[in-house]
C-alpha cells in the first residue's frame, strides 16, 4: 500500500475520482431518518435543536458530561462479542468513564450543546448516510469525490509516547466549508490513503472549527482550532 505525503496527496486521487464519482452517482436517495446533510443534521438530529427536543427524540443518553460551556451527550451500545471488551464498556458506564465508554461503544451517536442547543453531531453508525452514498465504512478516495476540496487534519490523544512526545493519531478529511467531517481509521502515525476507511462522521456548523475533545492536541492548529 503506497503511503501519501501531505504535498503530493491531492494530486494522487485522479484515479480515484473518476472511478468514485461514476458510483456515487448511482447511490440511491437515503431516506430523512438515515440521512446525513453536511453543516445540517444527522438523520433526525439537527444542528440549533434544544437538548429538550433531542430527548424526545432519542430519549435519555448513555452517559453525559459537562466541559466549560458546553455539553455532550452519548448514546452508545456494545455490539462486539468480544467479552472482554464488553466488560470494559460496562465497567466505563458505572463508572461514568465518557472516553473509554466513546472508545468501547460499539456504535455511536454524540451530540454536543452550547448553550442549550446542538452545535455538533457525530455518529461511527454506517446507517446514517449522505445523499452522495457516504457513510462509514467508504474509502477516503470516495469522500474526496463528493466533496471536494478535503482539507487534512491530524490530532493526537491519549498519554504521550515516551519515545515520540504525543498519543495516538486521528486522522480527519475535513470539509469545513460544507460542515462535515470524515474520521478516518488508519494506523498510528501512518500518512493519509486513499484506501483508509471512514471511522466516523462528524456534522458542524459550515465555516466553523470542529469541536475536539479537550484533551487531544491539533498538529495543524492554522487549519482547525481546538475550541
Amino acid at each position: 500500500m503506497k503511503m501519501l505525503g501531505r504535498r503530493g496527496w491531492a494530486a494522487t486521487f485522479a484515479a480515484w475520482l473518476l472511478a468514485a464519482s461514476a458510483s456515487l452517482q448511482a447511490a440511491p436517495a437515503p431516506k430523512p431518518a438515515v440521512l446525513i446533510v453536511p453543516g445540517q443534521s444527522i438523520g433526525q438530529t439537527h444542528l440549533g435543536m434544544s437538548r429538550r427536543s433531542v430527548y424526545a427524540l432519542l430519549h435519555s443518553p448513555t452517559l453525559s458530561r459537562r466541559i466549560k460551556k458546553l455539553t455532550f451527550d452519548l448514546w452508545a451500545g456494545r455490539t462486539a462479542a468480544d467479552s472482554y471488551h464488553a466488560a470494559e464498556y460496562q465497567r466505563a458506564l458505572r463508572h461514568h468513564d465518557y472516553e473509554n465508554a466513546v472508545y468501547l461503544a460499539g456504535r455511536f451517536v454524540e451530540v454536543i450543546y452550547q448553550g442549550g442547543k446542538v452545535v455538533q453531531i457525530e455518529t461511527n453508525s454506517p446507517q446514517f448516510v449522505t445523499r452522495d452514498g457516504i457513510s462509514v465504512g467508504n474509502k477516503l478516495g470516495h469522500v474526496a469525490a463528493a466533496y471536494p476540496p478535503i482539507q487534512q487534519s491530524i490530532y493526537s490523544y491519549g498519554p504521550p509516547n515516551p519515545d515520540t512526545g504525543i498519543g495516538y493519531n486521528r486522522f480527519c478529511g475535513d470539509s469545513i466549508k460544507r460542515g462535515i467531517v470524515f474520521v478516518l481509521d488508519t494506523s498510528p502515525h501512518a500518512d493519509f490513503n486513499a484506501d483508509d476507511m471512514v471511522d466516523a462522521i462528524i456534522v458542524h456548523s459550515p465555516e466553523r472549527p470542529v469541536i475536539i475533545r479537550p484533551h487531544w492536541i491539533n498538529h495543524y492548529p492554522n487549519e482547525i482550532d481546538l475550541l
